[in-house]
């Protein structure tokens, strides 16, 4: 059950009644044009946004991209003409990956700033939830947390929480698995919440389950998790890890035993990390929740066109945080678009969830938010590290399984 706002304590429907501003159910407005607007964030000539994230504790190499995916897809629709006219500007805040120091920052932008809404892409939300919430604040990002499923002025493109979907089952059964375990960071001698959904995945496509391999990212040695892996008799690696420790793990099961079918991480689609760890990542297969760049076509050739153009850092434009901020930034415009040309938060956030086929540009699998919101994602592709380790290889392109029955 979603937690709402009292507000929507009844369900979608008052949403659309309570956009104001002349926005009808399409989303589409009946005014004429920009004017002045009685909305937070909105002058006759611009729309402020806020944007948080990690620029520093342990966290800030990982996200350093983010500010460039976020100006690559401004910057494109600002030389489009804005959103009805109006220019997007926005002020952003480090949370240095903590939740209290989100939650600070946050109400800077909100209550300091005046922005009518929020790009979040941090791992560190989860405090910053419930005060936006209880504001109506809108806000796009990274669900990174379980809070992301919980309200109803909260939107993502991909949701990983929930149900377990046999997608991942269905690749690693495709690529010969047939007897997985899931190799996790440490967490009190217990499965964790996305372990118990990957081992279900895998159950529900055929293949054998054989329990979970802990790994310690500070005192753990890869060679004893190999032998782990090897004990249970298992052909295929799930990696919930550390991606470098992950992959000298799999390079040592394969030294042990070589019957390593499928290894499948849950990250490190990262190009920088292929030159970092070398030949151990050879054969390592990455899940990706958007159109991978080395599918190529018209959608990515926008997104690098955008990010050589509108951003700081066209080193970025291969680097899965800054299509992530990128997506996440053209999901908010999106919801600008649908609110009209007097935009209230009300409108954005009934606009977002009456869409049926938001796809960014074509970077995604059409998502229909009005059906699905909330619902864990059930379509992605997977790429993989090639035999020298020097690129990355689509293997498995926008497949989509099905929600494992609870």
């Amino acid at each position: 059950m979603l937690s709402k706002p009292h507000r929507y304590a009844v369900g979608i429907a008052p949403l659309l009644l309570a956009a104001w501003c002349c926005v009808a159910c399409s989303g589409v407005s009946q005014s004429a044009g920009a004017g002045d607007c009685n909305t937070p964030g909105v002058t006759p000539t611009e729309i402020k946004l806020g944007a948080v994230y990690p620029d520093s504790g342990p966290l800030a190499e990982t996200f350093a991209p983010v500010r460039a995916g976020i100006d690559a897809r401004i910057g494109e629709a600002n030389a489009a003409g804005g959103v009805h006219g109006r220019r997007i500007v926005y002020e952003w805040r480090d949370d240095a990956g903590d939740p209290e120091k989100d939650l600070t920052a946050t109400r800077q932008l909100v209550e300091n700033e005046n922005v009518f809404g929020i790009v979040a892409l941090t791992a560190a939300f989860s405090a910053s939830a419930p005060y936006l919430s209880e504001n109506n604040v809108p806000v796009t990002g990274m669900a990174a947390e379980p809070v992301w499923s919980k309200y109803t002025n909260m939107f993502t493109y991909s949701y990983t929480g929930g149900a377990a979907v046999d997608t991942y089952g269905r690749y690693v059964r495709a690529n010969g698995g047939t007897k997985a375990v899931v190799v996790e960071t440490s967490s009190a001698g217990v499965v964790s919440e996305l372990g118990r959904q990957m081992l279900s995945s895998m159950s529900a496509a055929g293949v054998a389950t054989v329990g979970s391999v802990e790994f310690n990212l500070v005192a753990g040695d890869p060679e004893q998790a190999a032998r782990e892996i090897v004990d249970k008799g298992a052909d295929t690696i799930i990696g919930l890890t550390e991606p470098v420790q992950f992959a000298r793990i799999v390079s040592a099961a394969r030294r042990l035993s070589g019957d390593v079918k499928v290894a499948l991480s849950y990250s490190g689609y990262d190009p920088d990390l292929l030159r970092t760890v070398g030949p151990s990542m050879a054969g390592i297969s990455m899940v990706v929740f958007y159109r991978p760049f080395e599918a190529g076509g018209e959608a990515i050739d926008r997104y690098r066109r955008s990010m050589i153009t509108y951003s700081s850092r066209t080193d970025a434009a291969s680097l899965q945080f800054a299509m992530i901020a990128y997506i996440n930034t053209d999901m908010f415009i999106r919801g600008l678009q649908e609110a009209g040309t007097c935009p209230t938060r009300d409108g954005f956030i009934a606009g977002l969830h009456n869409l049926t086929d938001y796809d960014a540009g074509g970077l995604i699998h059409p998502y229909n938010v009005r059906k699905d919101f909330a619902a864990p994602s059930t379509c992605m592709s997977f790429v993989r590290a090639n035999p020298d380790a020097t690129t990355f290889v689509v293997s498995a392109l926008d497949i989509c399984g099905a929600i494992v029955p609870g």
